[in-house]
């Protein structure tokens, strides 16, 4: 679930016959509705969503994208709040029952990244990051063989426009080139993390755990992430 303000939001889930169960709120939550199917492409078989963390959903102005993975990993993109919808296809790994993009996040109308990769095999650094700079119309793989593993967490740094971190069950990586590359920052497990609007705090929240951690000098990791 995710707002663009306080009265316009969007949630999802899992497909039913073939159509992403999108809702959205004009009303602050107050009442939700289904987002008519015929203004949806259809998923693809085996195609859905993982619980990510709520990472899998990103918002920016009007934009939003959604991250699916499975049978088929793809961005969907809609430019005017969930009125209408286009999907793109992405180049991670899919296929299997728990491959693909888990997250996704924007931070602006053009760039954005997706991570992800496959579940079952976390250290594996193949076909788990990608890179968009044309609003999630197309997509190409970043840090091949070369990044982290399995992540369920990917977010841009506020006020830093290279900046991006990605987080998940077997650490937390750093990168200050918009994924091209990265530093490993922290063994310490968890699922989901947003920074401060000022960028110098991450909460990260996962393993029974929520902590802020001051984030100021992630070239020296031993005092990046401190409780």
């Amino acid at each position: 679930m995710k707002f663009w303000d306080e009265n316009e939001g969007i949630m999802m889930g899992d497909p039913i016959d073939n159509c992403l169960s999108i809702y959205l709120t004009r009303d602050g939550g107050a009442s939700w509705l289904k987002v008519d199917c015929s203004t949806l492409p259809p998923t693809l078989k085996g195609e859905a969503a993982f619980a990510a963390s709520n990472g899998n959903i990103s918002v920016y102005q009007d934009h939003a994208w959604i991250a699916t993975g499975g049978g088929a990993s793809r961005i969907f993109h809609s430019p005017d709040r969930g009125r209408t919808w286009k999907v793109a296809s992405t180049p991670l790994i899919q296929g299997g029952d728990m491959t693909g993009a888990f997250a996704v996040d924007f931070k602006n109308s053009d760039t954005g990244i997706a991570i992800g990769g496959n579940w079952e095999n976390p250290s594996s650094n193949v076909g788990n990051i990608a890179f968009s700079s044309d609003g999630g119309l197309t997509w190409t793989l970043r840090s091949e063989n070369d990044g982290p593993g399995y992540r369920s967490c990917v977010i841009w740094r506020p006020d830093h426009p290279e900046e991006c971190v990605a987080i998940g069950s077997q650490g937390i990586d750093s990168s200050l080139d918009s994924g091209l590359k990265w530093t490993h920052i922290s063994d310490e497990a968890y699922y989901t993390g947003r920074f401060s609007p000022d960028g110098n705090y991450l909460w990260l929240a996962g393993n029974n755990v929520v902590k802020r951690s001051v984030w100021s000098n992630v070239q020296n990791p031993q005092n990046s992430i401190e409780k």
